[in-house]
């Protein structure tokens, strides 16, 4: 990860506790805080990405479910944080029933649980919302500040409710809270998303990719940038009295030309095929931040364009995997 730039805040000796620490953010903000000299408790159900910084001693892991209450107000016993940023998350996908129950009770049950138990403790850190731009489904890019709550699926419903719940308890128990609202976050050691998908395809040489539907636009953002934003959220929580902040990379991007974008990177030949009518009924066509209230609000901006960040997330992939271990990438969201 890239230095980040010098206004973001000092951490050196600050308590900070990471739900959802093993996951692609969670594990990248747990190393920066790390690097920061911070004090990091890392929650997590398994170490996952993070058994590097544990057994270097740098993060203490904290084994946590969520949806445990006892377990969730054990681990916060322990870590005592003058910080919290909270990215646990079950994760968007399939519309199914058991699906469905598992984002309420991770995104909006497991945030009430470790509200709660911070109450319970008479802890009040500042509480740092690692929120999702679908909070907004349809309603007209670009988000802002002021975009009203439209979810068009359980996941987007499950993180509304988990940041409403952020507020209820700012408003009755006087905790600090504030929200950031990422598209597309990407990056070295991402999860199985489009642009990993397009990578995998144009190394291992896949004759073509098929996408469901292709029109749908997000604006990525680059990891680090992503990091600082957060950062920033937390050293000016106070100052901002529970603002929801959307995040974007800056580009307003199709998802058939951002797969096409990876693939010229990484001089593959992959043909894209797009299908429109295999997009999903809940489907969101439009996902846009100018980074307005960002500028305004945190004073930050993205540093790295599209083609930067993807280029330098291809470089880490051909650098760190050969390309005989990449998988076969078949139909892609």
């Amino acid at each position: 990860m890239s230095a980040l730039t010098p206004h973001a805040a000092p951490f050196a000796r600050r308590r900070c506790l990471v739900t959802g620490a093993s996951g692609f953010i969670g594990a990248a903000l747990s190393r920066t805080l790390a690097d920061r000299g911070a004090c990091v408790f890392a929650l997590s159900r398994t170490p996952g990405r993070l058994a590097p910084l544990i057994a270097q001693g740098r993060v203490r892991h904290l084994p946590c479910d969520l949806t445990d209450p006892a377990s969730v107000r054990a681990s916060l016993h322990v870590a005592a944080p003058e910080i919290v940023f909270h990215f646990a998350s079950a994760p968007d996908g399939p519309e199914t029933a058991s699906l469905r129950s598992e984002r309420l009770a991770v995104n909006a049950m497991g945030t009430l649980h470790a509200l709660q138990a911070l109450v319970d403790l008479d802890l009040r850190p500042i509480f740092v919302y690692g929120d999702s731009r679908k909070v907004h489904g349809g309603a007209e890019p670009p988000h802002t500040a002021d975009s009203p709550l439209a979810p068009t699926g359980v996941y987007g419903a499950s993180k509304a409710a988990g940041w409403l719940l952020c507020c209820a308890y700012a408003s009755v128990h006087q905790l600090p809270v504030v929200s950031l609202r990422p598209s597309l976050i990407y990056g070295p050691g991402q999860g199985r998303n489009l642009i990993r998908v397009a990578l995998e395809a144009a190394r291992a040489g896949t004759p073509v990719l098929t996408l469901q539907g292709g029109a749908q636009t997000r604006d990525p953002i680059y990891l680090d940038d992503a990091i600082e934003a957060f950062l920033l959220a937390a050293a000016k929580a106070h100052e901002l009295d529970g603002a929801a902040i959307p995040i974007g990379g800056g580009e307003e991007v199709s998802v058939r030309d951002l797969a096409q974008r990876v693939i010229d990177i990484a001089q593959g030949a992959t043909v894209i095929r797009c299908e429109p009518a295999a997009t999903r009924p809940n489907e969101i066509w439009r996902s846009y931040s100018d980074n307005t209230d960002a500028l305004r609000l945190l004073g930050w901006k993205p540093r790295h364009s599209l083609d930067e960040g993807l280029a330098l997330t291809v470089l880490h992939s051909l650098q760190t995997t050969p390309s005989s271990s990449t998988t076969h990438a078949g139909a892609a969201r």
